[in-house]
């Protein structure tokens, strides 16, 4: 569902973000979905990464995400209760949990750029949903993500996978 990298080699090879319909449920499903894994991701990053402007970035991360994820959620349960769903990225999460300690900050920082690319992709392809609010979130929403994937990309530029 949502792109994260394949971390156990050393070039970034996200999984491409599937076409997603522009419906109402499809969307909300996966942006929530990403919001969970992202603040999860963030969860993880600040227990093990050694690196100030890795757990920094990871702190932020999770502050935007928590707001962003609740005014989706809020808005998600009115428009699509039936797309409230656990992320399923259990996996990709529990490998970034594996990652021994003297490559986590590059595999974390290649991960949150693939992360943040699926969702600056999700929140473009909000145009095309009929629901003038969801449309109206994602353009609020998109900013935040942006500037989240330029950090994301300084982070991997400052810890390249070797």
């Amino acid at each position: 569902m949502i792109s994260l990298p394949d971390l156990d080699i050393g070039e970034p090879s996200p999984r491409i973000l599937t076409e997603v319909a522009p419906e109402s449920g499809a969307f909300c499903a996966l942006a929530l979905a990403a919001g969970e894994v992202g603040m999860q991701a963030a969860e993880i990053a600040l227990q093990k990464s050694p690196s100030a402007d890795v757990r920094a970035f990871a702190m932020v991360a999770m502050v935007e995400q928590c707001r962003v994820s609740g005014a989706l959620q809020s808005l998600a349960g009115r428009k699509c209760p039936q797309f409230l769903c656990e992320s399923g990225a259990g996996a990709e999460l529990a490998e970034l949990q594996s990652i021994e300690p003297e490559r986590f900050d590059a595999a974390f920082a290649t991960s949150q750029v693939a992360a943040n690319e699926a969702v600056v992709a999700l929140l473009d392809s909000a145009e095309d949903i009929d629901d003038l609010e969801l449309q109206d979130f994602a353009r609020t929403a998109l900013p935040v993500f942006v500037h989240r994937l330029q950090q994301a990309q300084a982070l991997v530029a400052a810890h390249p996978l070797s």
